[in-house]
Formats: C-alpha cells, structure tokens, sequence
C-alpha cells in the first residue's frame, strides 16, 4: 500500500512519512541494485551444480551480493541466497570458503539465464530468492540462450542430440516426482558430445549401460554414462564437491602417482589436475 508524504509514518514515530522514513526509503531504492557498481563476480568451478556470485559496492563501501545456485545437467535453477549489507572481509570469507574463479557479470547472467531457461522447460517453479536478488543480479533479458536444453558435460558448451537432452529431461522429471532430487538415491548423467568423446576417455569406477554394438555417434559411447551410485559413495562426493584443490591431499593420482585432493579423487577421476587437463586435452 502506497504511503501519502503527509500521512503519519508507518513506523510509529508519530512524525510526518516525508520526515521520517522516507528519505530512508528513497536512498535504499536509489542505492541498491543494478544502479549500484559492479564489484567482482566469482563461477564455483566444480561442475553440473555451480554458484554464480555477483556483487556490488555501495556508496559506503559495504557489498550487496547474490548467489544463485544452477544445476546445469538435471534442474536448472535452483536455489539462491544473498546479502544487502557484507563488508569486504565478510565477503572474502564466504569465497575463500568455496573453490571460486572470478568470472564477468556476462559470464554469471549466461549461467543464470541458462538455469532459468532448463527450469522452465521442466515446468520446475523458480526459487524465490530469484526474485529477491534479481536487482542485484541486473537484468537478463539481453542475454541470449541457444541450442540444446543441455550442454556437454565436459567442454559445457556443445549441443547435446535431442535425443539425449530428451532422456535427461524424462530421467530428471522422474526423480522430482520421486522426491529424489537432490538427495544420494538421485539419477546421475555424464554426456558429453562427439567433438570431447574424440578428445578423451572417462575413467570413472561406475557401471556403464551400453548397447551391444555401440556405434560411432551411439548415445552409450565412451563418453557418456548413466550413473546410480551407492548413498555411501554419493555422501562421500556431496562432501568433497566444494572442497579446494589442495584440501586433504591424502591420495595419489593414478596416472602419475603425485599426490591429489579429496576433490580430485572424486571429481577428477583419481587424476592430478596436469594428469587431468591432459586427458581431457586428449
């Protein structure tokens, strides 16, 4: 309800609106959002489910940031929070605690519009922390979103074929009605398209489910997996999937015996990042 400059403040003061709050009112709305700066903006670098975070400085030299949750191969958009007034310090708390790449506004807005553009066309409802932090996010709508509903798990960029982007729609809308989603007993995807399956192999210890004679541009070549993996093992991954790359360095990479992160180990498939970058480089 719109509130009259004359009419008593809702605040209880007893004093006119125009002389109490709402000078108040106007400096938030003239200083918060997309009218302020752009800060820095950080991409988590684990894949399928990564946080952009945008920031922004305000005229007190305090931030205002939004994060916002993208699982990029199964929901979408998901989930997000977000703080109108951290300090500096605060702020370079909560990144130092994830495993963070700083990234441009355009690089975060692409990630997001991606997220909104899969959630949507699951039927998914956007979080409400969406429409809390849009300001701070900045408009979308310049942003363009082309190809397939998913990208290649590997590059993150390549089309995948309809008929595989179809599979993990049905696959993903399966598990929400299950209640899954989220959860260890969730369905995982591993698709990668024919340029990356040219480039690399995938040594991960799974199950694979292939055709009998798998063809060149099959949708089961090496490359791409369906995943169901134990609420152990899933545990164990949910665990170390934000971890740093130099956290808990107790384990040895299989390709040349240095010594990796738990991150690496579950995530890099038990290969140092120079061992993986040259697979993944084939």
């Amino acid at each position: 309800m719109k509130i009259g400059r004359n009419e008593s403040c809702p605040c209880g003061s007893g004093i006119k609106y125009k002389k109490c709050c709402l000078g108040k009112e106007m400096e938030k709305n003239i200083f918060t959002g997309e009218s302020l700066p752009i800060y820095k903006c950080w991409i988590s670098n684990p894949k399928g489910s990564r946080i952009a975070a945008i920031s922004r400085i305000k005229p007190n030299g305090n931030l205002e940031i939004a994060c916002m949750l993208v699982d990029e191969w199964k929901m979408g958009l998901k989930d997000g929070f977000g703080n109108y007034n951290l300090t500096k310090d605060q702020l370079d708390e909560y990144i130092g605690r994830g495993d963070f790449r700083e990234a441009t506004i355009e690089e975060c807005k692409k990630l997001i519009k991606r997220g909104i553009f899969i959630a949507r066309s699951l039927g998914f409802r956007l979080p409400k922390e969406y429409e809390q932090f849009s300001g701070i996010i900045g408009s979308i709508d310049s942003i363009e979103i082309n190809g397939s509903l998913y990208k290649c798990f590997a590059c993150g960029e390549n089309d995948l074929s309809e008929e595989t982007a179809s599979i993990i729609k049905e696959a993903t809308l399966d598990d929400a009605t299950k209640g899954v989603c989220g959860t260890p007993n969730e369905t995982m995807f591993y698709f990668t398209c024919d340029t990356c399956k040219e480039k690399r192999k995938t040594n991960v210890n799974i199950e694979e489910y292939e055709e009998e004679t798998p063809g060149e541009n099959s949708l089961w070549a090496e490359g791409s997996f369906i995943e169901s993996v134990s609420p152990e093992d899933m545990k164990q991954k949910e665990r170390t999937i934000h971890m740093k790359h130099n956290e808990e360095m107790n384990y040895n990479c299989k390709q040349c015996n240095t010594k990796i992160s738990a991150h690496n180990k579950d995530w890099h498939a038990h290969l140092c990042d120079k061992c993986f970058d040259k697979m993944v480089d084939g």
